[in-house]
């Protein structure tokens, strides 16, 4: 029944990469980012409590291109049959997964898999021109009461808005995915590799997609960001796991 339910999601990501693929979108960059996470899952699987990890690897396979051709412009994407079925296959997925763990991994457990697997989704979604925050502006203009002739103000609160949100976002994507690992045994160099294998390529994929959006634009700077919140999260989470380890 799982592998079975594995082809179905896989079928889909394939269908979905051959109708957006004959659009002309520049769709290698999703795929390649779901196989190399498809390989970090395989390359830990023991650390993860998954019975059947093709089943989630293809299930959030087709969940994510979804997301990146929703928030993608160049995709005329409208609600019907490829979103009921995908959607609704991933929450059952869910489900199943949640419903497993019961009882054995407890509420931290499935808070951690909810933050490292939605985080690789919303990015999916944010990575293209829906990811754009001019509300932040306005935000901080209002909440400063700045006249329109000092829009550069609110500009650069929210420059620095957006930066601190990528060191703690993906610095809590990879303390969320340590965790995941911690609980199911890792030791904690293991924890602190999972914890860059996992949301490390997503940051690489989103400042690259961000280079194909004419309204905005890849830094590689900001994948060091990324990383730097990665390992100073990173390096709190051991830190207070070998505190409790000495207790």
């Amino acid at each position: 029944m799982r592998w079975w339910a594995a082809g179905v999601f896989a079928a889909l990501a394939v269908l979905q990469a051959v109708k957006w693929g004959a659009m002309g979108l520049a769709i290698q960059a999703p795929l390649v980012l779901v196989l190399i996470l498809g390989l970090v899952v395989a390359g830990f699987r023991e650390h993860l409590p998954f019975r059947n990890h093709a089943l989630f690897v293809c299930a959030y396979g087709s969940a994510f291109l979804l997301l990146w051709a929703a928030g993608n412009p160049g995709v005329e994407l409208v609600p019907g049959r490829t979103w009921l079925v995908t959607l609704g296959g991933v929450l059952a997925l869910a489900g199943v997964v949640v419903w497993n763990l019961r009882g054995r991994q407890g509420f931290w457990w499935v808070f951690a898999f909810v933050v490292a697997t939605g985080f690789g989704l919303f990015i999916a979604f944010a990575s293209g021109p829906e990811g754009q925050t001019p509300w932040l502006q306005r935000f901080y203009m209002m909440l400063f009461k700045l006249p329109e002739e000092e829009w550069r103000v609110a500009a650069t609160w929210m420059y620095w808005t957006r930066k601190c949100l990528h060191f703690t976002g993906y610095g809590m994507a990879a303390v969320a995915t340590a965790t995941l690992a911690r609980k199911n045994g890792a030791s904690l160099k293991r924890c602190f590799a999972m914890g860059i294998a996992w949301p490390l390529p997503i940051a690489m994929f989103d400042e690259y997609q961000q280079t194909l959006t004419p309204t905005r634009g890849g830094k590689w700077q900001d994948v060091l960001l990324d990383f730097s919140g990665m390992v100073c999260c990173l390096a709190v989470f051991i830190w207070i796991q070998k505190s409790k380890e000495k207790e």
